[in-house]
């Protein structure tokens, strides 16, 4: 995965320049599916106030190697969670980066009512993820390689970032696509 994630257009200063973590005051993070936590740490970096769980299967954490570094000792942790399951950590933020496009809608629903012991009004849902701009509104090679990835990710996993299906009490909040990055913010609050 790394390898198709590699490059300016994945860098997460497009996720710190572009969200407003100040928002969440002293809440708590919960990066879904956070593997090696490095997004969460470069977030932590930026707003000491807040708290991280990074959560994902216990075999992803051997294989990232996790540690967290010594200055975000306290403020992040990782904790073992397979996301098909019902999520344990109430949270002000649940984060998904790059998540969504490997499920089909049926399995995008299940990982996001899994959400719904934990959420609590106000809690907010940040896919961060590939997904189509309007036509016109990017270059004509970067929109034609975004509709092959749809097209494929389709093709292969009748993938599409739908969440909101998954409980009418989702408020969608909008997608924002940040200026040079090759995925977009798409927000839901959780309106309970």
């Amino acid at each position: 995965m790394s390898a198709c994630t590699a490059g300016a257009g994945y860098s997460s200063h497009h996720l710190l320049d572009n969200y407003d973590f100040a928002s969440l005051g002293n809440g708590l993070v919960v990066d879904v599916g956070g593997a090696g936590g490095h997004n969460s740490f470069a977030i932590a970096q930026q707003y000491p106030k807040l708290n991280f769980v990074v959560q994902d299967l216990e075999a992803a954490f051997g294989e990232a190697g996790v540690k967290v570094p010594t200055e975000l000792e306290g403020r992040v942790e990782f904790m073992a969670h397979d996301f098909f399951t019902p999520q344990p950590a109430k949270a002000d933020l649940y984060y998904f980066r790059f998540i969504f496009h490997n499920w089909s809608d049926k399995y995008g629903v299940k990982i996001m009512r899994a959400l719904l012991p934990a959420l609590e009004p106000g809690a907010r849902i940040l896919v961060y993820d590939n997904c189509l701009p309007e036509v016109g509104t990017v270059p004509g090679w970067r929109e034609k390689l975004l509709k092959t990835m749809d097209i494929y990710m389709l093709k292969i996993l009748n993938a599409r970032e739908s969440f909101w299906l998954a409980d009418s009490r989702f408020k969608f909040l909008g997608v924002t696509r940040p200026e040079g990055s090759n995925l977009a913010l798409i927000e839901a609050r959780w309106e309970g």
